[in-house]
């Protein structure tokens, strides 16, 4: 038995228990903050079903389906569950696709549907240019044409369809963006699927229920309506933490569905709990409570400190680094090891990209790309950087002649995969040998357009099989006839061929969490003792987020204002939820960095709204290393131990209240009030 499952029940726990002993079945959600353990009600739950209705399933051969949206959670709950048969745990895309996997004349009908579409739809284009169209996007236009020509042929020729990272009909391969729409729609077309669906799962839990794609929660809540009573269709997420646009965020509740909310916090001290329950509190009001035996309750520490904008923000945060250790004793908060105690979390990857020199790397992605290359970006599973991080740096780094190299020929080389009898074997290894040496230098010596030549030596000597839209592009990229509406990602792949090959070290570090630095992204459902979250806007290049407006210090544009009395994802709750993100993962001290433009209106603010209850908010000019306090300051920095603005009567830098007096909770937008 897992500690998950052997932890103290909470009152969320026993009542979807109950609720799973029900016949008919019933369906539900589970609504769950930070630190709340929503995990372990997931894992409990799958647990109570497998020991309570176990011997009935496996005699009707059926399972219990547990879907979540990484690996790396479906693996770590198959561990709680302890890899039972009677459970199905997997990523979104696979359980989809085991789904339908077996209906191979109903996927190629729709492949073939697929190609037509976007065939239909080039041509279309091509039909529309005018006269100043360039002749780079005619041609990036008629090379899809032809692809989807030669697939349209190649596709009736193919016995059996694979599910692969990227989609390549003509071989047969539906990508991970497909798979969405495949299954969803067959699972809308095909009544029997949907029965067949039902009949071998008739327990159905979503983890992480607000990023789910919208269409996948549609198409099972309609399978839910369709089957009632047989399905019992659960979700468990948290609104408040969606940190994906994709994402459906809330889930509606039909008729008949049980509402469960966990508001129990395990994981952050009193001090960070006021300061999560103050940004939570404008949202939707599900205010956490602790959830510990009051022996293990702690206060813990929250500092926020506000810095102007004008200075450079990097030398900033280097300073509050500095002051924070002085603070604490502890060289936790300046060390840059991953296995730190300290994260520094970030409004977008831009600062840590500045932080670990990738910057250049960054802006191809981020400025003009498209919404979801930018997002893959970010996740690390863009498709142009695939044959990088899988192939090309570990090719360049294994001696031309060494068996690490031949394993990774073997592995990724066209030129080996498909050599055949009467080929001579000792030409294709020699130029093979010669590409690699090629390759080692160019990577070696970096600079600007390393990433592209390393590109063309890869593909020129066969070192690396390449995505056929690398291959399309090679082909006419070199072309300075770019004009201003040509294909963003034609954009982005001239940008990124630009880049020096270098800063892919320090990106695929950061995806790969070797840094102190990440992203709301990057930490969802982690934590770490101390934690430093930086607010700037000016790190943003769009409008999604703005904590100036969040706090007050700017007004809301007039697209603001109607999303908002629309009842539309706005921009103060998409940047609420991304501060709820961040400062819910401190398990001991957390410090929030402003930078702001009016530095003084920033503090005013903030004192003022209920965040500021939480904690000192300080001016950093008043703490730079070295710098003495200005007059009328305070005498003494208050100390981890000191009692909370919330406890004192009046303070140095706040308005004096009377005895007893709180801020109303997470009343972060009061100064515009």
């Amino acid at each position: 038995m897992t500690s998950r499952i052997a932890s103290p029940d909470t009152s969320a726990d026993r009542e979807l228990r109950a609720l799973l002993d029900q016949k008919p079945l019933q369906c539900f959600r589970v609504v769950a903050g930070a630190g709340s353990g929503k995990t372990t009600t997931l894992v409990k739950a799958l647990a109570h079903v497998a020991a309570s209705h176990g011997k009935t399933l496996r005699a009707r051969s059926q399972k219990i389906a547990c879907i979540t949206y990484t690996d790396i959670a479906a693996e770590e709950i198959r561990s709680d569950v302890q890899h039972g048969s009677i459970f199905h745990v997997s990523t979104i895309h696979t359980f989809l696709w085991s789904l339908v996997n077996p209906f191979q004349r109903d996927i190629a009908s729709w492949v073939a549907e697929r190609i037509q579409e976007r065939l239909a739809a080039d041509i279309e284009t091509e039909r529309g240019f005018s006269s100043r169209v360039s002749a780079k996007r005619r041609q990036e236009t008629r090379k899809r044409i032809e692809r989807y020509e030669r697939q349209a042929n190649e596709v009736v020729s193919v016995r059996r369809f694979t599910y692969g990272t990227g989609s390549n009909y003509g071989k047969g391969i539906v990508g991970h963006d497909d798979v969405i729409k495949l299954a969803t729609a067959m699972l809308a077309r095909h009544p029997l699927l949907a029965q067949l669906t039902v009949a071998e799962y008739p327990y159905i839990f979503v983890d992480e229920s607000q990023d789910t794609f919208p269409a996948v929660v549609d198409a099972l809540r309609r399978l839910a309506l369709q089957h009632e009573g047989k399905l019992c269709l659960g979700f468990f997420g948290d609104p408040m933490q969606r940190i994906y646009a994709t994402g459906v965020g809330s889930i509606d509740l039909d008729p008949g569905w049980k509402d469960i909310k966990k508001p129990e916090n395990f994981r952050s001290p009193s001090q960070v709990l006021t300061a999560i329950n103050a940004i939570r509190s404008g949202g939707d009001n599900l205010l956490q409570k602790s959830g510990l035996p009051i022996e293990k309750q702690r206060k813990g520490d929250v500092t926020v400190i506000v810095a102007p904008r004008t200075q450079d923000s990097l030398i900033t945060l280097h300073e509050c680094r500095c002051w924070l250790a002085d603070r604490h004793s502890s060289d936790a908060w300046l060390n840059d090891d991953a296995q730190s105690a300290l994260k520094v979390l970030v409004i977008t990857h831009r600062m840590a990209a500045r932080r670990l020199r990738f910057e250049t790397l960054y802006a191809c992605f981020h400025d003009g790309a498209s919404t979801s290359l930018s997002e893959a970006f970010d996740e690390g599973t863009a498709w142009p950087l695939t044959p990088f991080r899988q192939a090309i740096l570990a090719m360049a780094a294994a001696p031309a002649n060494s068996s690490d190299a031949m394993t990774l020929l073997r592995t990724h080389s066209p030129r080996i995969q498909n050599i055949r009898a009467g080929d001579d074997l000792t030409t294709v290894l020699s130029s093979l040998k010669y590409g690699l040496t090629e390759l080692a230098g160019v990577v070696a010596k970096g600079g600007p357009a390393s990433i592209g030549e390393s590109l063309r030596i890869v593909y020129n000597h066969g070192l690396v099989e390449l995505d056929e839209r690398w291959v399309d592009h090679l082909a006419i990229s070199g072309n300075s006839d770019i004009s201003s509406g040509a294909n963003s990602d034609s954009g982005v792949l001239d940008a990124f061929m630009a880049c020096d090959i270098h800063e892919l070290q320090g990106y695929f570090n950061y995806v790969r969490r070797e840094s102190p630095y990440s992203t709301q992204q990057g930490v969802k459902g982690a934590e770490f003792p101390n934690v430093l979250v930086v607010l700037d806007d000016a790190e943003g290049t769009h409008s999604h987020f703005s904590y100036d407006k969040l706090f007050g210090l700017r007004k809301l544009s007039k697209a603001d204002e109607s999303a908002r009395q629309e009842g539309r994802d706005s921009v103060l709750e998409r940047t609420r939820r991304l501060l709820y993100v961040c400062c819910s993962r401190a398990t001991e001290s957390l410090t929030v960095l402003l930078y702001a433009d009016d530095v003084p209106g920033a503090l005013e603010a903030l004192r003022r709204s209920s965040i500021g209850a939480a904690g000192p908010v300080l001016d950093f000019d008043e703490i730079r290393v070295g710098q003495p306090r200005k007059p009328g300051s305070q005498q003494g920095w208050p100390s981890v131990n000191a009692r909370p603005a919330s406890d004192r009567q009046s303070t140095p830098d706040s308005k004096p209240r009377r005895t007893g007096q709180t801020p109303p909770v997470g009343d972060i937008e009061s100064s515009r009030r």
